[in-house]
């Protein structure tokens, strides 16, 4: 595996306080910007949603949750699914950052990460469960991956993240304790698993213009 060079230039940075209506200190466990610029974040000690502009000022009213919130993603334009454990919440956020609910979708099985797959597919990670990665319609049924194997392992809640790069129809998943990247081919059902030295306890992954980042 080639490295390639990488030259990281900070772009705004800002103290997270907890705000006058917050039980307990922020903890963000998961984010991603909308088409718009604006970024959508988890609270995950707070149970909120958050919406912030490009200088990361809170915007709107936060959405509250009855259950901790585990990760987002934004699925297209200005609509969001958040994971709390075995339930994917589908929202919708408007110009004035007013953050509404479309539907709940329950799971057979705790999820953590979302990451797109098509127009109508969600890709997750599971935890206390030994199917490590399924896919979820936006009505809701549920698919496993049967042109690879997955590791049979059952992580918890901490030790695995995935997430899918469309341009390549690929799988990407980590295990943490194992230091290991995983990159599935999903239609030649090839994969091949990645170490180096660099990779110690990998805690997420997402896509980038250079593909992938851990």
């Amino acid at each position: 595996m080639q490295n390639r060079p990488v030259t990281l230039q900070l772009l705004k940075a800002v103290d997270v306080v907890k705000p006058k209506d917050d039980n307990n200190d922020p903890f963000v466990t998961g984010l991603d910007f909308l088409s718009d610029g604006r970024l959508v974040a988890v609270d995950n000690r707070n149970n909120k949603c958050v919406i912030m502009n490009v200088r990361l000022q809170r915007k709107g009213q936060p959405y509250n949750f009855k259950t901790a919130v585990l990760d987002v993603r934004c699925l297209f334009h200005y609509l969001i699914a958040v994971s709390t454990g075995k339930q994917i919440c589908i929202l919708s956020i408007n110009s004035e950052c007013t953050i509404s609910l479309i539907k709940r979708i329950n799971t057979s099985c705790p999820i953590y990460s979302i990451s797109c797959m098509t127009s109508s597919k969600m890709v997750v990670s599971t935890y206390n469960d030994n199917r490590s990665v399924r896919m979820i319609s936006y009505d809701g049924v549920e698919e496993d991956f049967d042109k690879f194997e997955l590791p049979k392992t059952i992580y918890k809640i901490d030790e695995s993240r995935c997430t899918y790069i469309q341009a390549k129809n690929t799988l990407v998943m980590i295990d943490k304790l194992a230091h290991t990247v995983y990159m599935y081919d999903t239609l030649k059902g090839t994969s091949i698993a990645v170490t180096d030295k660099s990779i110690q306890q990998p805690s997420g992954v997402c896509v980038s213009d250079l593909v992938t980042r851990c």
